[in-house]
């Protein structure tokens, strides 16, 4: 947290404070050893310590008097303006007197020091600045902090040298006697006046002790707005202060702070308003406060002045009102709310391997410049009053209404970032469209992928749920699972609205009609489970025609009791760029177009078969050497095929050795129909396990079986009915 601390300008001419404040700065200066020992000359022949005394003397009463109302008493105040300018005077006449003292000490340095001299004078002129630099805490002398400036007019000081640049630098002569006349005069005539004014102010403060009011000088307030768009001539101390601000350079530290000291009108203010506004300030602090502290400095007050402008949080410890509330509980409040908005400008967590609770702080979503969130689906499932991260570009799931208030489905609405895939669960407890619609789901044109669940136990009260979740036209992967007996949306079985999609998976839908898929020509993937009423799948059928799915790579067919046959026209190209087929659960299932026509399916590669008992002729497998991830589960039957390893058990079906010249690993286990002749022409064959095999070993055997490159055969168990010759293995040769 950084602070930038304006002081306060001079006080004003004629005032208790004016005087006070001036009268401290002549001793200021009349305390400076080189100074005092000027003064106290026998030149100027004036009795120094008298002197300071009874200015010490008259400070102090106008101190005691600090606050008095004089507007009953025109002598005094009279008497006091008069005062604060013979004592401004004297402070210009001492000013004057120190420059040259600083000015002997340069004469005998050469170089910088005389650069630095000349710059000073063709910058200001006639004034001349005079200021004193204090070093940063930690020591660095190359690190000067201007602490004071204070401006000299020597009207009646000469020059000398010559002002060419490069030449010698002008400079101001110093005229000794006129210095000690000048001084001698001011101080004997400030020293006249304290008398009278400290007269005058004893006799006012003993009468007015118990009934004169204090009055409270006022400066006029300041906001964080400044009052012209551009800051004119100090672009470099800005950009300076800016980089300092949002850089390295306190950083570590617990509370900064960044004094601008110079006297009224100097644009202390406005230089600190342009920093404020300043959009790189503006990124680097979540929370800016702007207190204006006038003249009448009151701790509690400036403290609730901050404690308001920090926004509130849930579940405050230290919650108080403010207006009542002592110091020490407006402290702790401020304390907590800054510590709980530390991290509020985080953009980046990841917790994708986090492994500790999944219980959610309930004020997370405070978080609102967080973009990226890598975790589980559990936790991101978990943010409630989600709708307040407007910069989150990832939500893998969003359960509505899971614990109540937080969890609305207008939550999603807030999101317009979001990009990625998002899983919508518990739709169940969206009554109608116009909740439904509060998602915004078609504004989100980030978002990729987009999964719509209801849950298998409910009843659909309105039948218009799924028109509210109509989708961005930009989206590519769609799932709606379970929705149980509404009709399909307009949006996807009307005039499709995202013709791009390239994945769709429906489920646990009771549509009496499918979307018409030659409206999504970029399908790569369909999916379809649980489908009820369809019994036959392919063109003229289920939105299905010959310009279906030209591009579709993945089909698969899941829990389809009613499905009876997936058809296609003789020499159709409709499913010649699949390149995986899963079909399971589909018991009446007795005909697909692969085991017609598998010459078709040339670019196929994965083939499963589970629990369709009907299907059981099928092609030599693997029908082309791209097919090598197989799985025929079926009535208790086995085929499973990796490219590298071959498991039979009671697989009845011709297979195409041709096509296995890189498996090196076979369990055979229960048929008869292998011929060993094939076996021999697998040069990659290095282990056999035969289980159950007995009729393969035959009579028809009549020559000796070598199988040159197997290393391990296993024969369990071994019942001949009829004597082999010989069945021999050689390790191939290296």
């Amino acid at each position: 947290m950084a602070v930038l601390k304006q002081e306060p300008s001079r006080p004003v001419l004629g005032t208790i404070p004016a005087a006070n404040w001036l009268l401290g700065k002549v001793l200021t200066k009349l305390s400076e050893d080189l100074v005092a020992a000027y003064v106290s000359s026998k030149e100027l022949g004036l009795n120094f310590q008298d002197i300071k005394q009874k200015l010490l003397y008259t400070q102090g009463l106008l101190h005691a008097s600090d606050g008095r109302d004089l507007s009953n008493n025109p002598g005094l105040y009279g008497l006091l303006r008069e005062l604060s300018k013979k004592a401004d005077e004297a402070e210009d006449i001492l000013d004057e007197l120190h420059y040259f003292m600083i000015q002997d000490q340069l004469d005998g340095v050469q170089g910088p020091a005389l650069h630095v001299r000349h710059a000073a004078r063709h910058t200001f002129g006639n004034w001349l600045p005079c200021f004193s630099c204090s070093r940063t805490q930690d020591g660095d002398s190359s690190v000067p902090v201007v602490t004071r400036w204070c401006f000299c007019n020597p009207q009646k000081a000469t020059r000398s040298g010559s002002g060419n640049d490069g030449g010698p630098v002008d400079k101001l002569s110093f005229k000794r006697v006129d210095m000690s006349n000048k001084i001698k005069l001011v101080i004997e005539e400030l020293n006249s006046m304290c008398g009278p004014v400290s007269d005058l102010l004893k006799i006012a403060n003993h009468s007015n002790t118990a009934t004169s009011t204090p009055i409270t000088l006022k400066r006029p307030p300041t906001g964080s707005v400044a009052a012209q768009d551009k800051l004119y001539g100090r672009g470099v101390i800005f950009e300076q202060t800016i980089s300092a601000l949002t850089g390295s350079t306190y950083l570590g530290e617990t509370l900064s702070v960044l004094p601008f000291v110079g006297p009224g009108g100097m644009g202390k203010t406005t230089l600190t308003q342009h920093l404020y506004n300043d959009k790189g300030v503006e990124e680097q602090f979540t929370i800016r406060v702007w207190v204006c502290v006038s003249t009448s400095f009151d701790v509690t007050n400036l403290t609730r002045q901050i404690l308001r402008c920090i926004p509130a949080i849930e579940n405050e410890k230290y919650k108080c009102t403010v207006e009542t509330a002592s110091l020490d509980q407006l402290q702790k409040s401020i304390a907590e709310r800054l510590k709980s908005k530390r991290f509020y400008h985080l953009k980046f967590l990841d917790l994708e391997d986090w492994h500790g609770s999944t219980k959610l702080p309930r004020d997370i979503s405070h978080l609102v410049n967080l973009c990226h969130f890598h975790s589980s689906k559990e936790l991101h499932s978990k943010i409630p009053e989600v709708g307040k991260m407007k910069c989150l570009q990832e939500l893998k799931e969003f359960h509505v209404k899971k614990e109540g208030v937080g969890f609305e489905l207008r939550e999603l609405g807030e999101l317009g970032e979001l990009a990625g895939e998002l899983c919508v669960c518990n739709l169940e407890t969206v009554a109608s469209k116009v909740e439904a619609s509060a998602a915004k789901l078609n504004n989100k044109k980030n978002l990729k992928g987009l999964k719509l669940l209801w849950s298998t136990e409910h009843q659909t009260i309105n039948d218009d749920v799924l028109d509210g979740l109509q989708p961005h036209p930009n989206l590519r992967v769609l799932g709606i699972i379970n929705p149980g007996v509404a009709p399909c949306p307009r949006w996807l079985c009307g005039d499709i609205s995202i013709k791009g999609l390239e994945d769709l998976h429906l489920e646990g839908v009771s549509w009496g009609t499918l979307p018409v898929f030659e409206q999504v020509p970029h399908l790569s993937s369909l999916t379809l489970k649980n489908i009820a009423g369809l019994s036959v799948f392919g063109p003229g059928f289920s939105g299905v025609t010959e310009r279906s799915f030209m591009h579709l790579k993945k089909l698969q067919f899941e829990n389809m009791p009613e499905l009876e046959k997936w058809v296609g026209e003789p020499n159709s190209r409709l499913f010649s760029r699949l390149e995986s087929i899963k079909i399971g659960g589909c018991p009446i299932l007795s005909l697909f177009p692969f085991l017609e026509c598998s010459d078709l399916f040339t670019n196929l590669c994965s083939l499963h078969i589970d629990n369709c008992p009907e299907l059981s002729q099928f092609p030599p497998m693997p029908h082309t050497s791209t097919l090598t991830n197989i799985r025929v589960e079926n009535g208790g039957s086995e085929l499973l095929y990796d490219g590298k390893q071959l498991i039979i058990d009671g697989y009845a079906s011709a297979l195409a050795f041709h096509n296995m010249d890189k498996v090196e690993v076979m369990q055979i286990t229960d048929v008869s129909h292998i011929s060993f002749s094939d076996l021999q022409k697998l040069n990659s064959l290095r282990n056999i396990h035969f289980m159950k095999c007995s009729d393969m070993f035959s009579a028809e055997m009549a020559d000796n079986v070598i199988l040159r490159s197997v290393q391990n055969l296993c024969i369990l168990p071994l019942k001949l009915t009829m004597g082999i010759r010989v069945l021999k293995t050689e390790p191939k040769p290296s």
